[in-house]
């Protein structure tokens, strides 16, 4: 008899499993709608308002610098940073925004998620997926480890919508345009240049953005990152754990098309693991370790590093000296956020035809 295996949440909470926002929210979208067009708060508004804030004050909501939109998309979202498209369209027409105008309004809620110890400088993304969901980014800097270990906003967002089954983007949405490294990272997806950058005053094509560029086709390459063939791997020695098999699948997702080294690993918790995959750049940096990968995907979640029990990293064994290696990477970052975290190491091939 085969014991029963724990089963692990790999995906983000939907908000809504019927993909409709509920009467209450519907309500408050409008009544908040009402005040921001026309200035006028009755008495249903400030009711429903203090309601949906969880009992604070709508006198503290007007004193506190966010705006009531803000305030109650915030609420809705309840830490979510997927937002599925039927709901957007549903929060656009309710408050008769346009799909730029609502990215924008979830810019600042974005931010909130944001890590910088370091800079003290939030920065925060929405991404727009060609399913039509929408994807919040924000920016992870570690201390104690170098610089290069930085997530971008951008780049998180990508991971988050990737993580989600995304193949593609349709356009970014921030408050400044993205920096270079970002430009180049951004290259590598199936939109290519034309990916839309959506900033508050102006919009722009990436390729506007990014002349005399350098990505996949010059590097011989037909795929891009989120539309990439699935890697067809196997454990070198099978087994029947769940967090060892995550991260198997995580490697069969990577993209690692330059130096044909594909890896994943999975974060596990008491109660969940936290998937994320290697993500590889013409320009060979910026690229995305697995790790920073699957701590994007836990840090969306709300949930943080010190809750990771153990790592397991899936990748293939060292067989000619060019080969590029995560292990040691992911050793001394996890030594310095989770230093009691088990890392264990899985070997992996490639099947033929793989």
């Amino acid at each position: 008899m085969v014991a029963k295996r724990k089963k692990f949440d790999l995906q983000p909470q939907k908000l809504n499993a019927q993909g409709v926002l509920p009467p209450g929210e519907r309500d408050l979208l409008d009544a908040l709608h009402q005040f921001e067009t026309t200035g006028m708060l009755g008495l249903k508004t400030a009711s429903i308002a203090a309601l949906a804030t969880a009992g604070q004050p709508l006198t503290g909501i007007l004193q506190s610098g966010r705006r009531l939109v803000t305030e109650h998309l915030s609420h809705f979202l309840k830490g979510a940073t997927h937002l599925p498209a039927q709901q957007a369209r549903e929060i656009a027409r309710r408050l008769e925004l346009t799909t730029p105008q609502l990215m924008q309004e979830l810019l600042p809620i974005a931010r909130e998620h944001a890590r910088a110890s370091i800079s003290h400088y939030r920065v925060g993304i929405v991404a727009q997926g060609v399913s039509g969901d929408f994807y919040l980014g924000f920016n992870i800097e570690f201390p104690e480890v170098p610089l290069v270990q930085t997530v971008n906003a951008e780049i998180c967002a990508v991971m988050n919508a990737l993580s989600h089954g995304e193949r593609g983007l349709r356009c970014i949405a921030g408050s400044n345009a993205p920096s270079g490294s970002v430009r180049q990272f951004l290259y590598e997806l199936p939109s290519g240049g034309e990916l839309k950058v959506m900033l508050p005053d102006r919009t722009a094509k990436l390729k506007a953005l990014l002349p005399y560029s350098f990505g996949p086709r010059e590097m011989g390459q037909t795929g891009a990152l989120m539309n990439s063939s699935r890697n067809n791997l196997e454990l070198m020695e099978p087994t029947r754990d769940p967090v060892v098999e995550h991260a198997l699948e995580a490697a069969c997702r990577s993209y690692a098309p330059y130096s044909h080294c594909p890896s994943g690993i999975a974060l596990a918790t008491d109660d969940q693991s936290f998937v994320g995959s290697y993500c590889e750049n013409a320009a060979f940096n910026p690229s995305m370790s697995p790790l920073q990968g699957a701590l994007i995907s836990l840090y969306a979640h709300g949930r943080k590093h010190s809750e990771i029990r153990r790592a397991v990293l899936v990748e293939r064994p060292r067989l000619h000296g060019d080969q590029i290696h995560q292990a040691a990477t992911t050793r001394m970052l996890l030594g310095v956020l989770c230093p009691d975290a088990a890392v264990q190491v899985a070997g992996c091939r490639v099947l033929s035809g793989g």
